[in-house]
């Protein structure tokens, strides 16, 4: 932070978008994550960077759009000398608790809400928040997660790119505990949530998203094809790589049953979801023979 605020005149353009992106992205992961601590130190560096008066913050690429959705103002105070009573440059003062879990991940989705380029950092961070062992964290970053899913839930979109970003989770941390095991505790909860009667995920299970095989994977020039399949069928893909690593090379019993949660709740709710959907098309056909 002090490098970049030293350095304005040579990072503050609008070339260095994707530098600030790996910045602001880094920062909110912090502020996603589960100590408290970490959670402040990182926010008080971050509301010193976008509100210090020593830096030309409006330059900064999604500068404003962040101080509206952490929502920040400016705190000053400002310092003389004894000797000449020269006004001395501002000093900000940090107006958030950044510690309190309740308000800052919801501040957090909000703004990975507001800028797409760092929705991925954030839910990266608020995975290990809600997969985390202390309870008060856990509870406070599965309500913010699941409220936010709530709200969302009609945007299709911004669904399937949170269903992404759990698969480039497994694929990206294959075999790394300290993400997986938060990840299918996520996966876990939320597949288990509701939302007007239906399962919180079940929009998302059976939606069609881009697969990358690899043909002949002990071929140094293997090719890559690309196929189109079902979410759901993708998630379990996946859990099955890390059963599979639980079961043969780990004794990490912890990992094998949270994934096996997963893929009994996935079969819950892809059996639920198809029922429904020819339910609701056998009801339709019947409507139509009656007008007929």
């Amino acid at each position: 932070v002090r490098i970049c605020m030293a350095n304005t005149t040579t990072i503050l353009d609008n070339d260095n978008k994707q530098l600030w992106i790996r910045i602001w992205g880094g920062f909110l992961k912090q502020l996603s994550e589960k100590l408290d601590q970490v959670r402040l130190l990182a926010g008080q560096q971050l509301e010193r960077l976008l509100l210090s008066t020593t830096t030309t913050n409006t330059a900064l690429p999604f500068g404003d759009e962040l101080r509206t959705a952490l929502q920040l103002r400016t705190t000053t105070t400002t310092t003389t000398t004894t000797n000449d009573n020269n006004k001395q440059p501002q000093q900000h003062h940090p107006t958030t608790n950044w510690s309190d879990a309740k308000r800052t991940y919801r501040l957090v989705l909000q703004a990975a809400t507001t800028i797409p380029q760092l929705f991925d950092h954030v839910i990266s961070g608020m995975v290990i928040s809600v997969g985390a062992l202390t309870k008060a964290v856990q509870t406070e970053a599965e309500d913010a997660l699941v409220d936010w899913i709530r709200v969302q839930n009609n945007d299709s979109s911004r669904l399937e790119r949170l269903g992404q970003t759990f698969l480039d989770l497994f694929r990206n941390y294959r075999g790394k505990r300290r993400v997986i095991l938060p990840l299918l505790k996520t996966i876990d909860i939320l597949l288990n949530k509701t939302n007007r009667g239906l399962l919180l995920l079940d929009p998302l299970l059976l939606l069609p998203v881009l697969n990358n095989n690899d043909n002949d994977a002990t071929n140094n020039n293997r090719q890559t094809t690309a196929t189109s399949s079902c979410y759901s069928t993708q998630l379990l893909d996946l859990i099955q790589m890390e059963i599979q690593r639980s079961s043969a090379g780990s004794t990490d019993v912890h990992r094998l049953f949270a994934a096996t949660n997963v893929v009994l709740g996935l079969l819950r709710s892809t059996t639920t979801t198809t029922a429904t959907t020819n339910k609701d098309d056998d009801t339709q056909q019947q409507q139509q023979q009656q007008q007929q």
